[in-house]
């Protein structure tokens, strides 16, 4: 595909995935979160996007109970997702800076089946440059 334009261009835009999930809240929950996200994740992400985090039980009826206990210990990764896909790069473009307008963060544009695609999805398989 030198020279030629992509088929169709992708808009992508990092999200946070729950990867890993222990029913334990306390250090011991925490602990284990945090080998997993470091057996499977360090050296393939940034600092920035894992996270350890504690889960509460959900609102009922807009109220959380009076009395509740964190439910779970969970492991997130924030990967690339694609929200979307155009045969016009401009048309891309625009859907892009309508996320950005929306959700205030900075999806990326990219072509269809290119190597700066190829990059975006290959983050977090293998191991980041040093």
């Amino acid at each position: 595909m030198t020279g030629a334009a992509p088929p169709s261009w992708r808009v992508y835009q990092k999200e946070w995935t729950v990867v890993y999930t222990s029913d334990e809240t306390d250090e011991e929950g925490a602990a284990e979160v945090s080998r997993f996200l470091a057996e499977h994740y360090d050296g393939r992400l940034r600092d920035e996007d894992i996270r350890l985090s504690i889960s509460v039980p959900v609102l009922v009826n807009g109220q959380r109970p009076e009395k509740y206990e964190p439910v779970h210990s969970l492991g997130s990764v924030r990967l690339w997702n694609r929200r979307g896909e155009w045969g016009l790069e401009k048309d891309a473009r625009n859907h892009a800076e309508r996320i950005w307008a929306a959700e205030g963060v900075v999806p990326t544009v990219v072509g269809a089946e290119t190597p700066q695609e190829q990059e975006l999805l290959d983050y977090g398989k293998r191991m980041l440059p040093a």
